[in-house]
């Protein structure tokens, strides 16, 4: 009886256990300090599309993607999304390269403890989050075809596809 049950349970639990993994990672709360001066907390941006940008001022592929992150910002400010920069740098250098770069969009003084969380190793990295709190796409530096992939994903988040 014993031999019978074993490759039954094995099986069971085999089966059973088996979730499907979920692609998406659920966005990790934070609240950080604008270059204004107003603290953001993420979780209260819940209901809209958020792309953030993890950046940083002597990063060459950073200052590359500000200007089309600029155009995303202008483009869809009245669509539900919101750009958030997250600048690792010290606040007058954020300050200057908003001013410099014409950053139309909020600066997040960044921390180190938020980067680890959201396992930042390199830059620029940008997140889209949708509505539901749920990263959808991850890119990791900056092309021409990241960004349209991210453009793409912002168009089905609006759309509800």
């Amino acid at each position: 009886m014993r031999k019978r049950i074993f490759p039954f349970l094995l099986l069971f639990f085999l089966f059973c256990g088996v979730k499907e993994k979920s692609t998406l990672e659920s966005s990790l709360d934070f609240t950080l300090p604008t270059l204004t001066g107003e603290n953001v907390t993420l979780s209260k941006l819940k209901g809209r599309i958020i792309l953030l940008d993890f950046w940083a001022t002597w990063c060459p592929p950073c200052r590359l993607a500000i200007p089309e992150l600029s155009k995303i910002y202008e483009e869809y400010k009245n669509k539900n999304l919101i750009v958030l920069g997250i600048g690792l740098d010290e606040k007058t250098s954020l300050l200057k390269a908003q001013e410099e770069l014409k950053i139309p969009y909020p600066i997040l003084i960044g921390s180190d403890d938020v980067a680890k969380r959201y396992k930042i190793e390199a830059i620029p990295t940008l997140l889209l989050i949708d509505k539901k709190g749920q990263t959808q796409l991850r890119k990791v530096g900056f092309s021409e075809e990241g960004m349209k992939e991210i453009r793409a994903k912002i168009e089905e988040l609006i759309s509800g596809k």
